[in-house]
């Protein structure tokens, strides 16, 4: 089923390779200058308050938001300050580039063995020393998962900056949307295939996750019980905090959102629905508002005898689209809703769809 779309995109990349080299700096440009912005803040500010050992409630507060805060809504907000272009979205993505490596640097400074800042403060190292001769080398590894996390992040929703003038690959990528220059496909039929792919990869389990399997998926971006490494029966896992996953290339840990599939269920019921019998048959379908975030049967916990890890929180964000669509199931209240508002139906006209419900 998706061999036909990789075959047309292998034939807009040699017709079109001077708008992607000039849409793939626009997007550099824009990713790494708010990436450096990021660091330039949240490098410094973290280390100072690691090492001053103060500051846990803000470094918690930041991370959290950072999960919450959707990063579509924190471009349109700032479009409505700074309006459209390249400076609106680089804010944006300054925002979403912080909480991870202020959180990360925090934390790695901070828990830092106090045994070996003091024999260096009784060698006679000044505090600066201290920091940047001790505490820096030990937790340089969390430094730099904080930065790698933040610049998947920044790359990530780069992506989607031509929405508010930002330029990059969206324009580019929209392309190859159904109905534009390749197969007049419905665009549920590109989630509906996404849904299957994810079942499959599951079902396949190429990396022998415990818990995968044709009733055990969804993968999104999500929290995670990382970040960390730790040997698991001989092999060694690595495990990821908040991280964009995906399949079949990943980045995969283990970690199922049980969100993620109900938000599929307009498009793959038959297939989601048995999924998510499983799900209320064990203790990841027993939380109070229905479904916890997300887990982790492979990370050693004893939070769920058959489940392992669970995350500790839960997010309105999740529980948004599983009420959506649910009830788009029920009764095609969004596509309806959607089919009758002008704007998206100039819009997709506009950009080169058509047939279907848009005759």
């Amino acid at each position: 089923m998706l061999a036909s779309l990789f075959v047309d995109a292998f034939r807009f990349i040699p017709d079109n390779a001077g708008l992607l080299l000039n849409k793939t700096a626009e997007l550099a440009e824009l990713a790494f200058t708010a990436l450096g912005i990021a660091i330039l803040i949240a490098l410094p500010l973290g280390l100072w308050l690691g090492h001053r050992h103060r500051g846990l409630f803000v470094a918690l507060a930041v991370s959290s938001a950072g999960r919450a805060l959707p990063s579509i809504a924190i471009i349109g907000f700032f479009v409505a300050i700074l309006g459209v272009g390249f400076w609106n979205n680089a804010v944006a993505l300054v925002v979403l580039g912080i909480p991870p490596i202020l959180t990360n640097t925090f934390f790695a400074v901070e828990g830092v063995d106090p045994d070996a800042v003091e024999a260096a403060r009784g060698m006679g190292l000044t505090e600066e020393q201290i920091l940047t001769r001790v505490e820096l080398p030990l937790g340089l590894p969390l430094i730099l998962a904080g930065l790698r996390i933040a610049a998947v992040f920044v790359i990530a929703t780069a992506t989607i900056a031509g929405i508010a003038g930002g330029g990059g690959l969206l324009i580019a990528s929209a392309l190859l949307l159904p109905g534009k220059r390749t197969r007049k496909r419905a665009l549920v039929e590109n989630s509906r295939r996404a849904t299957y792919v994810q079942r499959e990869y599951a079902r396949r389990n190429p990396k022998e996750w415990e818990g995968y399997n044709e009733v055990c998926w969804g993968l999104t971006a999500c929290e995670g019980p990382g970040p960390k490494i730790l040997r698991i029966k001989g092999k060694e896992r690595k495990f990821f905090d908040y991280v964009a996953r995906g399949a079949p290339y990943g980045p995969d840990d283990g970690t199922v959102a049980p969100w993620a599939v109900v938000a599929s269920l307009p498009f793959a019921p038959e297939i989601v629905l048995p999924t998510l019998e499983h799900f209320k048959k064990t203790e990841v379908g027993r939380h109070r508002y229905g479904l916890e975030a997300t887990f982790n049967t492979t990370f050693p916990a004893e939070d769920c005898p058959t489940c392992g890890w669970l995350s500790p929180w839960h997010y309105g964000i999740n529980q948004g689209p599983i009420v959506l669509m649910i009830e788009n199931h029920r009764n095609g209240f969004l596509w309806e809703l959607m089919r009758k508002c002008p704007y998206i139906v100039d819009g997709l006209r506009r950009a080169g769809f058509k047939g279907g419900w848009l005759s």
